[in-house]
C-alpha cells in the first residue's frame, strides 16, 4: 500500500492507471521493477488525446502516375453539423494534422455518427484511391501470428496513439489529400484514414522499426497492435525495455489506456492469449448470444462474417454453417427452415463457450484428424505432449457444387489435401512424421498408384513432401487388413476411381512385361556378340576412352557411343547408359541391333500407344542410337494402329486427287513468293520449284517476277542441276502465261499444266512449302528484314534434311540416298567414309532403290487415302 501511495505522489498522472494495474496483479518485487521501467519511459506515453508523435525518416507517398488532379464538389452538410466541422478542423489544425491548402485536388468530407453519439470526421478518398498505384506490402496472417507463441509465459501489448496520424506525408502527397469544407480547402500533413495504401505503409513502418525483435521472436506486429512475449519475467523485463526504446527512438507515442504490461493473459486481436493457449475473446463472442434471427441474405452474411473470424475455435464450422451458407445466394425474402434454426443456434452455442487452443510445441508429434461429409470437409490438428493430446487448430471448408459430386474416396482425399495446405504455417513438411487418422482408406488406396494422372497425380505431388503415417480408424466397412487397400467408394461403383484403377493395372502389367523381357535375355552375352557394343564393353571395362584417331574411321553409331563415354557404366557385365532427367536418374541398357525389334514389339503391343508415350516407355529401361526413328517407323508399320486410325470420316466435298509420280524430278511445281522487303542485294521475290517425288525444294531470290527472270533462274538453278523435267505445274500468273516463258518450255521440251483459277489448293504442295519457308525466314531474319535472301539457303538446308510426312523420308534421302550433315551431326564426328568407291556406288544404288520403292508405296497409299 505504501508503494502505491508513493507512486501516486511521484508518477505522472497519465501513467497512474497503468501503474495501479501493474501493482495490483504482480508480487511486490516484480511490481517495483515493472513500475520503475514504465516510469523510465514515461515520455513515450501520450499525456492526452491531442498529443501525437511523429515518425522519423519514414513517410507515406501517394503515387498517382500521370493522372491529372481530381476535383470533386463539396457535399451539402446539415446546418446543425457545420459547427462540429468547424470545431474538428480547428482541433486538427492545432494538433498539426491539417493545414490550409491551395491544391488542385479536392475530395468531399463525410460525417459519420459514432455509437456514443459523437461525430467522426472522414474524407471520401475513393476517386484518389482509384488513381493511386497500389502497394502490395502484405499484412501478416492472424492465425500465423497466434500460432507462433509457443513457450511464452508473459505478455505485453502496445497500442499507438492515433497511429496513422504519426506517419508524415511527403510534400508532393500533401496536396493530393486536399478536402473541401464550408470553411475552405484543407490538406493533411500526416497519413489520414481512408487511403488505400495506408495499411501497407503502416505495417511496413512497424516491421522496419521492430525488425530485430521480430527476427528474434520477441515481438509480433499487426498494424498498430504490438505484442511482446517472453518465457520468463526477467526476460520479459528486458524485452519490454527494448521495445519501448525502439518507440522512443522512432518518435512515436503510445496510448496508455490501451496498453497492457506484464500479464500472463492478455487480449490481442480479438483473442485471449495465455501460456495455456489461444481462446476467443469472451467480450467479443458474447455479442453472438444476443444476435437476432436474420431476416435477409444480407443479415445472414453479416452473421457468418462475424462468426468466421472465430471459426478456428469451432470444430466442423463449415458443416454446421452449411444451411446458412446456402441462404447467402437467396434473393428477396429468405426461407428460414428448421435446419437453418439448428445451425444458427449451434453456432451461437459453440462461440459462447469456445475451447482454448494449445500453442504448438516444437519437436512434438502432430496428429491430423480428417473427415468429410456431403457438404463440407474438416480437420483437427493436435499434438501429443504433457501427458495428453491437445488441440492446436480446427479447419473446415464448405464444398463447391462440383466437389459435392465427388465420391467419398475423393472427398476424403480432398479433406486431407486442403487441411495440409491450411496448416502449412505449422511446418508439417519438415520431415517429421505426421499421424493422419481417418475412418477411410483413401490415402492408402491412392499410394498404391505408380503413375497416376490428372487430379490424383496433383494430389500425390502435394502430399509428397510430408512424412505421413496413416492410422486407420475402421468404420462400417474395410474392417480387415485387405480392405485397407480398397477404395471406400467401391460399393458405389465410382467411374472416375475405376478408370484410375484400370489404368494403374494396365501400367503394372506393362512394367511386368518389361521386367520379363529384362530377365529372359542374357544382355551381357548379347552385347558381347554385337559388332558395335562388343567394342564399347571393352572401353567401359578398361575405364578409358580410346583416341579419336582410332574411332574416326568407324561408323556413326560407334562414334555416338564414343561421344557419350562419360555417361556409360558397367553393371553385372551389362553396359548401361546413365541418363538424368529433371526428376530422376535412369540406367538404360544399351540394346544390341538383333534385339531392338523385340524391345519395340514388347513395348508397343500393350496399349499400342503413340510416339510420345512409347518413347517414354522404352527409354525408361533401354537406349540405342537412332531409337527415336526406329520407334516412329515401328508405330507407322503397326497394322493394329493403322486399323484403329481408320479414315477421317465422310467428306462433304469431292477431294482433290494427288498426282503420283514414279521418279525424282519427273514433275515439278513452280510458284513465286513475295513481294518481300527489298534486300541489301536488291531482291524482292522468291521463285520456288519443288519436286513431286522427293519433295526436294529449290528456291532462289530475284529482283522482279518478269518472265525472263523466272525462265533464266529456272534453267540456272533447276535444269542445270537435276536435268529437264517432263512436266511443270504452275498457276495462271502472267509471268507463266507470257510468250517468253512458253517459248522457253517449248525449247526444253517440257509439258506444262495449270492450276484451276482462284483455287491455289490445286498447287497445294508448293503452297504449303511457301508457308513453311516464310515461317523459317521470319525466325532468322534480322531486325531490318533486309537479309532474308542471305538466310534462304539455311532455310532450304533445314527443310531438305527433315522427314516429309507424305514419303516418310527426308528429301535428301530420296534424292541422294543419304542424310545431309547438319551442325548437330558434327558433334558426333565425320560421316562414315567407304574404303572402295565401287562398293559405295553399289551400296548407294541399292539404298536408293529400296527407299524409292518405299516412297512410291507410301505416295500411292497417301493418294488412296485422299480418295477415300
Amino acid at each position: 500500500m505504501e508503494l502505491r501511495e508513493e507512486q501516486k505522489t511521484e508518477s505522472p498522472c497519465h501513467l497512474q492507471p497503468l501503474l495501479d494495474n501493474v501493482s495490483s496483479r504482480l508480487p511486490k518485487e516484480q511490481a517495483a521493477v515493472a513500475s520503475k521501467l514504465l516510469l523510465e519511459f514515461s515520455d513515450v506515453f501520450a499525456q492526452n488525446k491531442q498529443e501525437l508523435g511523429r515518425l522519423r525518416d519514414i513517410f507515406h507517398d501517394i503515387d498517382v502516375g500521370s493522372t491529372t488532379p481530381i476535383r470533386q464538389a463539396p457535399r451539402r452538410l446539415p446546418p446543425h453539423r457545420l459547427s462540429d466541422v468547424d470545431e474538428m478542423i480547428k482541433q486538427m489544425e492545432k494538433m498539426g494534422i491539417v493545414e490550409a491548402s491551395t491544391s488542385s485536388w479536392a475530395s468531399p468530407i463525410v460525417l459519420v455518427k459514432k455509437k456514443d453519439g459523437s461525430t467522426r470526421f472522414c474524407v471520401d478518398f475513393r476517386k484518389l484511391n482509384d488513381a493511386t498505384k497500389k502497394d502490395s506490402y502484405p499484412l501478416p496472417k492472424i492465425d500465423e501470428l497466434l500460432g507462433s507463441l509457443e513457450g511464452s509465459q508473459w505478455f505485453s501489448t502496445l497500442d499507438q496513439q492515433n497511429g496513422y496520424w504519426q506517419i508524415p506525408l511527403t510534400e508532393q502527397s500533401k496536396q493530393k489529400t486536399a478536402f473541401c469544407t464550408p470553411q475552405g480547402l484543407w490538406q493533411f500533413t500526416v497519413m489520414p484514414f481512408g487511403l488505400c495504401n495506408a495499411p501497407a505503409t503502416f505495417q511496413r513502418a512497424m516491421a522496419q522499426l521492430f525488425q530485430t525483435q521480430i527476427r528474434q521472436g520477441k515481438v509480433r506486429v499487426y498494424l498498430d497492435d504490438t505484442l511482446i512475449k517472453s518465457s520468463s519475467f526477467d526476460r520479459h523485463l528486458n524485452d519490454v525495455r527494448e521495445a519501448l526504446m525502439v518507440v522512443r527512438e522512432a518518435g512515436l507515442k503510445l496510448n496508455p489506456k490501451k496498453c497492457d504490461f506484464f500479464k500472463t493473459k492478455v487480449n490481442y486481436l480479438g483473442h485471449v492469449i495465455s501460456a495455456e493457449g489461444v481462446a476467443a475473446d469472451p467480450e467479443k463472442t458474447k455479442t453472438v448470444s444476443e444476435w437476432p434471427t436474420p431476416t435477409s441474405a444480407k443479415e445472414v452474411k453479416s452473421f457468418l462474417g462475424f462468426c468466421s473470424y472465430y471459426r478456428p475455435f469451432v470444430r466442423g464450422f463449415a458443416n454446421i454453417a452449411a444451411p446458412l451458407y446456402r441462404l447467402q445466394d437467396s434473393k428477396g425474402k429468405i426461407q428460414w427452415s428448421k435446419e437453418c434454426e439448428v445451425a444458427f443456434a449451434s453456432l451461437k452455442s459453440a462461440l459462447t463457450s469456445p475451447p482454448v487452443l494449445s500453442h504448438p510445441v516444437p519437436d512434438s508429434t502432430y496428429v491430423l484428424d480428417v473427415d468429410a461429409s456431403h457438404s463440407a470437409v474438416g480437420a483437427t490438428l493436435s499434438q501429443v505432449h504433457g501427458g495428453g493430446e491437445k488441440v492446436v487448430a480446427y479447419y473446415s471448408k464448405c464444398l463447391s457444387k462440383h466437389e459435392r459430386n465427388y465420391c467419398v474416396t475423393r472427398k476424403e482425399l480432398l479433406s486431407l489435401v486442403r487441411a495440409l495446405r491450411h496448416f502449412d504455417s505449422y511446418g508439417l513438411d519438415n520431415g517429421e512424421p505426421v499421424i493422419v487418422r481417418t475412418d477411410h482408406a483413401s490415402l492408402i488406396w491412392l499410394r498404391n498408384f505408380k503413375n497416376p494422372d490428372g487430379q490424383l497425380a496433383r494430389w500425390l505431388e502435394l502430399l509428397a513432401p510430408y512424412n505421413l503415417k496413416i492410422n486407420h480408424r475402421p468404420g462400417k466397412t474395410h474392417q480387415n487388413a485387405d480392405g485397407l487397400s480398397r477404395r471406400p467408394c467401391l460399393p458405389q461403383n465410382c467411374k472416375y476411381c475405376s478408370r484410375q484403377e484400370e489404368r494403374n493395372t494396365q501400367e503394372s502389367e506393362e512394367k511386368l512385361n518389361r521386367t520379363t523381357l529384362m530377365t529372359e535375355i542374357d544382355w551381357a552375352r548379347a552385347q558381347e556378340s554385337d559388332k558395335v557394343l562388343g567394342k564399347v564393353i571393352h572401353w567401359v571395362a578398361a575405364g578409358k576412352r580410346p583416341n579419336w584417331d582410332s574411332v574416326s574411321p568407324q561408323g556413326v553409331v560407334l562414334k555416338a557411343y564414343w561421344a557419350m563415354f562419360d555417361s556409360l557404366m558397367l553393371e553385372d557385365g551389362i553396359v548401361k547408359r546413365k541418363w538424368e532427367t529433371r526428376t530422376r536418374t535412369l540406367e538404360q541398357v544399351l540394346v544390341p541391333a538383333d534385339y531392338r525389334q523385340e524391345v519395340l514389339r514388347t513395348s508397343h503391343q500393350i496399349g499400342h500407344f503413340g510416339m510420345r508415350r512409347m518413347l517414354s516407355t522404352v527409354r525408361n529401361s533401354y537406349y540405342w542410337v537412332g531409337m527415336h526413328k526406329d520407334i516412329r517407323t515401328h508405330i507407322r508399320s503397326c497394322l493394329v494402329c493403322a486399323k484403329r486410325r481408320g479414315g477421317t470420316g465422310v467428306r462433304r466435298k469431292a477431294p482433290l486427287q494427288t498426282y503420283v509420280v514414279g521418279a525424282p524430278f519427273e514433275r515439278i511445281a513452280i510458284d513465286i513468293l513475295g513481294p518481300f522487303p527489298k534486300s541489301d542485294r536488291g531482291n524482292r521475290f522468291v521463285v520456288v520449284a519443288m519436286d513431286y517425288f522427293t519433295k526436294w525444294p529449290e528456291a532462289f531470290a530475284v529482283p522482279d517476277q518478269t518472265a525472263e527472270t523466272v525462265a533464266e533462274g529456272l534453267v540456272e538453278h533447276v535444269v542445270s542441276r537435276f536435268g529437264i523435267p517432263q512436266e511443270i505445274h504452275t498457276d495462271q500468273g502472267t509471268h507463266f502465261e507470257s510468250a517468253v516463258f512458253q517459248h522457253a518450255l517449248k525449247v526444253l521440251g517440257i509439258r506444262r499444266t495449270r492450276t484451276t483459277p482462284l483455287h491455289p489448293q490445286s498447287n497445294g504442295m508448293v503452297e504449303r512449302f511457301n508457308r513453311t519457308l516464310v515461317d523459317l525466314l521470319s525466325k532468322t531474319v534480322g531486325e531490318d528484314q533486309k537479309d532474308w535472301d542471305k538466310q534462304l539457303p539455311i532455310a532450304l538446308l533445314a527443310y531438305r534434311a527433315t522427314e516429309h510426312s507424305s514419303t516418310g523420308f527426308s528429301p535428301a534421302m530420296l534424292l541422294y540416298g543419304r542424310e545431309l550433315a547438319l551442325p548437330v551431326n558434327l558433334l558426333r564426328g565425320r560421316l562414315p567414309q567407304e574404303s572402295e568407291v565401287t562398293d559405295y556406288a553399289r551400296e548407294l544404288q541399292d539404298r536408293l532403290s529400296r527407299v524409292h520403292e518405299s516412297a512410291q508405296e507410301k505416295l500411292l497409299n497417301a493418294a488412296e487415302n485422299v480418295k477415300r
